[in-house]
């Protein structure tokens, strides 16, 4: 009789130490900011309560970039206390369905990872955009040690001014520009100066870093055929 009250004693130990425990449980583990324009910040929260029986410990939030999660107003919650894990997004950068996901670690035991997302729609209004006319230069049969020179154009096809920050070229090619800001809706003459250096198939890439919003780095194909010059010459007269 008394192993058996000592045995049921032990069981039901058990039973509390395992029932007396954190839990977690959010409003929604998917908030949505709805629309926002781009550069703007959207603060949201994401609500919880400690539905256990033991204090709940927030140990560690972690998050994709693009997020922040602001400092908590603290880390432990007591049986049946609410609180709040409060978020900004930077929407910089963004355009159209943004889906962004935080990671909360807890004490509770069956929730010590949760993620939580966060999702929106980002609509960008003002930006600067490239297109290049054309994005392959082909200047054809040069004979070797010549120059020539052929142009392009630079638009902005966006409603920001475009800066051109930086050109990345080669030593046989040499762009000129006639300015290094493109007005919305304008265009921007570029002269592309060449020296036949060897003989042979010459391919290059003139590589333009501006601020434009969906393409930072365009690209400029570049290729010309290096020949002598009675080669040139020769095929110009016929």
């Amino acid at each position: 009789m008394r192993k058996l009250v000592i045995a049921v004693t032990i069981l039901m130990a058990c039973t509390l130490l395992v029932s007396a425990q954190a839990d977690i449980e959010f409003v929604s583990e998917l908030v949505d900011f709805g629309e926002i324009d781009s550069g703007k910040v959207a603060d949201l929260k994401f609500e919880f309560t400690n539905t256990g029986t033991e204090v709940l410990e927030i140990k560690n939030i972690t998050s994709t970039c693009g997020c922040t999660v602001t400092q908590l107003e603290k880390k432990s919650y007591n049986p049946g206390e609410k609180g709040f894990i409060p978020v900004k997004f930077y929407s910089r950068g963004y355009q159209g369905r943004v889906v962004k996901s935080i990671t909360v670690s807890t004490n509770a035991p069956k929730k010590r990872y949760i993620r939580l997302r966060l999702s929106g729609v980002v609509i960008m209004k003002n930006f600067a955009s490239i297109s290049l006319a054309p994005n392959r230069v082909q200047l054809g049969d040069v004979a070797l040690g010549a120059e020539t020179e052929k142009s392009f154009l630079i638009r902005n096809t966006g409603t920001l001014p475009l800066r051109i920050i930086e050109v990345i070229h080669g030593p046989e090619v040499s762009p000129r520009f006639s300015g290094k800001s493109v007005g919305p809706g304008e265009a921007l003459n570029v002269t592309l100066h060449f020296r036949a250096m060897s003989m042979g198939p010459f391919v290059t890439y003139l590589k333009i870093r501006s601020n434009a919003f969906r393409q930072s780095l365009a690209v400029v194909k570049v290729d010309a055929t290096v020949k002598e010059a009675e080669e040139v010459e020769t095929a110009q007269a016929d």
